[in-house]
């Protein structure tokens, strides 16, 4: 019996969901080896630093070691994409360097 005061629903015969056979992909989606939205070093993979316009050899996490330090400092995305409050954080970034005196 179901919960208690609720009816009992039946369902016409033939409109059981009928479970894919093991190691068939499931409706609505192709089965892929790279998970979505990353990068991956296979054929046609950028080789190179991911932000925009750079064309420098990436050294870490796909990025040239001057993109690297914007990226952990907060100015660019992971995916190389500038930030929504850039100007803001580049002043930030550029009184901080002067600080390091690395620029």
């Amino acid at each position: 019996m179901g919960k208690q005061g609720a009816p009992e629903q039946k369902k016409p015969e033939g409109t059981e969901k009928k479970e894919a056979p093991k190691g068939a992909p499931h409706a609505g989606g192709a089965p892929s080896a790279a998970p979505m939205g990353g990068p991956s070093k296979g054929a046609g993979a950028k080789i190179g630093c991911l932000a925009q316009g750079c064309k420098d050899k990436d050294s870490r996490f796909n990025f040239c070691e001057e993109h690297f330090r914007q990226f952990k400092f907060g100015l660019i995305t992971k995916t190389g994409l500038p930030v929504m409050d850039y100007e803001k954080k580049l002043e930030h970034y550029q009184k901080w360097l002067r600080a390091q005196k690395v620029a």
